[in-house]
């Protein structure tokens, strides 16, 4: 409820700034802004060879965005880099149990992701207002998996870093202010959520991926 009203709040300020009436068409240049995000994926847990096949992770994040665009020559074709961190609430359980052949006992098996940052390039083109682009780049995010209940499956929050790549569209609704929408695949690779006391073909670990639908409201400097 909360990420549905922060989205309304931002579609009311882009439309505020449209009323402006102005149109620009230069996308080089510094900008920042916000971004709203909804998120959906995997994180298997592993041990042994054996894998639950889940918990399925899902949730929202609201971050902030730096980046610059530049375009090296004439024509539609314009470059850059962008970056953000994001606060993120994108968790999820598997019920206690067998799962493939993995025990989640005395469990649950739980994922959270509670912070999220990139780094990328983009690639785009332009048509007037709207800029197609394709980004890709390094990824890192706070990963927590724990099975609750076992005291050494349960070290707290680690820092993983991995990659992301992703399409979107950003339309200029004034001279210095424009919206994109955009949807990247983030994979953080695999964690390791034992104390380290088990040799390291046995640990537990979690393998941890989605895909994030993202809002965002730009202001260039």
């Amino acid at each position: 409820m909360r990420i549905l009203a922060a989205a309304f709040a931002l579609c009311l300020v882009a439309g505020l700034a449209s009323a402006q009436g102005l149109t620009a068409t230069d996308w080089t240049g510094t900008y920042g802004g916000v971004t709203l995000g909804l998120a959906n994926g995997e994180s298997a847990h592993l041990n042994n060879g054996a894998d639950t096949g889940g918990p399925g992770i899902s949730g929202g994040s609201f971050g902030l965005t730096l980046g610059h665009n530049f375009a090296p020559g004439a024509g539609d074709v314009v470059y850059g880099v962008e970056g953000d961190v994001s606060a993120t609430d994108i968790s999820g359980d598997q019920a206690i149990g067998f799962h493939n052949g993995f025990n989640c006992v005395p469990g649950p098996c739980r994922t959270s992701l509670t912070w999220l940052a990139t780094l990328r390039g983009r690639v785009g083109i332009t048509r007037g207002n709207m800029l197609i682009y394709g980004t890709a780049g390094l990824a890192a995010g706070g990963v927590e998996a724990s099975i609750p209940g076992a005291a050494f499956l349960d070290i707290g929050t680690q820092a993983e870093t991995g990659w992301t790549a992703g399409v979107g569209a950003e339309f200029q609704i004034n001279e210095r202010t424009s919206l994109k929408a955009d949807v990247i695949y983030v994979d953080l690779g695999r964690t390791r959520y034992d104390d380290g006391a088990l040799p390291a073909a046995n640990g537990f670990y979690v393998d941890t991926s989605f895909t994030q639908l993202r809002l965002g409201l730009n202001f260039r400097f």
